[in-house]
């Protein structure tokens, strides 16, 4: 099958040879390593070994960056290469000066990594307010209802881990642009899968590690920092390379002493908030993985995955599971989770595994969660199975 321009069967038979024989549905779980990004790691990594020549660190993480910055659609200089997800979430709680009655926004079912950095400001006098689930969604008017005059953040996923319901973002964007709040948004079950387009969003900072739908393995994430991020936030976690000239310290020792007292010269960009050198290796796979994506196109990506998500889920709906999933387009994601009534999660997994499908099993339910290179065939497997 080929969609434009690119052929899908092919890039799936080159890239994913666990498909000849299994079917892998869990990438909201851990995503597949394409073979391009295998051999980007295994070549960074021999040069180490064999050669001691390996590309020039800056130029691939910058190389890295700008891939980053072409899927998220925005400046290479918003972007920061940081190492997982908590420690981009964690830049608005450790980079603002917060008072008593200071109030922050979270929704009662998001994933912890998303709540427990506002639930550590409680001894410096912060409320945390939870948004009300309302059947595994929520809608703009809940998140409204909440918004006092000392509200100063808002954080919440872009896509549900546990049920898949994509946020009304881009709503609840506009109302933290008109009222100054800040927008922290978690985009690891949707970065990758769907477009993320997090100027559109209005988010100030939006971040995802790269081992579930970025298809990027571990230690790598991407940050998107927003203009008011990288003039406003304190830098807390502070290294050399987060200065605006990094190799000074190669030319001539700084003189320390006439620093005490003074602002450091930061980065201007969003490397600002990297402390310290990536792990290179898997920088070198993601910047593979990306160029993989990019080849394909986000809005491709986007339309296939959604579209197989919503055959997976109207086909469980027709054989009487009942499934988390919302039928609006507009809240649709990757993650497709669901039960039968009266039949134990634990049975239902067991048929899945039998037929070497890959899943998950949350919160007494299913989850399965699609990417661009599982086909019809994939999701035929699976409803024959159940």
């Amino acid at each position: 099958m080929s969609e434009g321009n690119v052929d899908i069967q092919a890039i799936r038979a080159r890239e994913f040879p666990i498909c000849r024989s299994e079917i892998y549905l869990d990438n909201a779980g851990r995503g597949l390593l394409p073979q391009s990004h295998v051999e980007a790691v295994g070549e960074y990594l021999r040069g180490m070994s064999e050669q001691v020549r390996v590309e020039d660190s800056a130029l691939l993480i910058e190389a890295t960056r700008e891939r980053a910055a072409r899927l998220l659609e925005c400046d290479a200089a918003n972007v920061a290469l940081l190492s997982t997800t908590s420690q981009g979430l964690n830049l608005v709680p450790a980079g603002l000066d917060w008072r008593t009655g200071d109030e922050v926004i979270v929704y009662e079912f998001d994933h912890p990594t998303d709540i427990y950095a506002w639930l550590n400001l409680a001894d410096r006098g912060v409320t945390v307010r939870f948004i009300k689930d309302r059947g595994e969604c929520y809608d703009v008017e809940d998140v409204e209802r909440l918004i006092g005059a000392r509200t100063r953040a808002i954080c919440v996923s872009l896509v549900n881990y546990g049920h898949g319901f994509r946020a009304p973002l881009e709503a609840i964007g506009e109302l933290c642009q008109r009222r100054g709040i800040w927008l922290v948004v978690d985009a690891i079950m949707a970065l990758g899968a769907l477009r993320v387009q997090p100027r559109v969003i209005g988010a100030d900072i939006l971040v995802a590690h790269g081992y579930k739908f970025l298809l990027s393995g571990f230690g790598v994430a991407i940050c998107y920092c927003s203009p008011r991020a990288l003039s406003e936030l304190r830098v807390a976690e502070v290294g050399y390379k987060a200065m605006e000239r990094v190799k000074d310290y190669a030319r001539q020792h700084p003189n320390f002493q006439q620093l005490v007292g003074r602002t450091l010269d930061f980065a201007a960009a969003a490397r600002r908030f990297e402390a310290g050198t990536q792990a290179l290796a898997m920088v070198a796979g993601m910047k593979a993985t990306l160029g993989l994506m990019l080849s394909i196109g986000t809005d491709v990506i986007d339309s296939r995955v959604r579209g197989l998500a919503e055959t997976l889920a109207q086909g469980l709906r027709d054989k009487g599971y009942r499934t988390a999933r919302p039928t609006d387009p507009t809240t649709r994601s990757a993650i497709v989770t669901f039960n039968l009534p009266g039949v134990d999660s634990s049975e239902l997994s067991r048929r899945l595994k039998q037929c070497g499908i890959h899943h998950h099993t949350i919160h007494q339910r299913l989850r399965l969660s699609p990417h661009f290179y599982n086909d019809a065939s994939d999701i035929g497997t699976v409803l024959a199975a159940l």
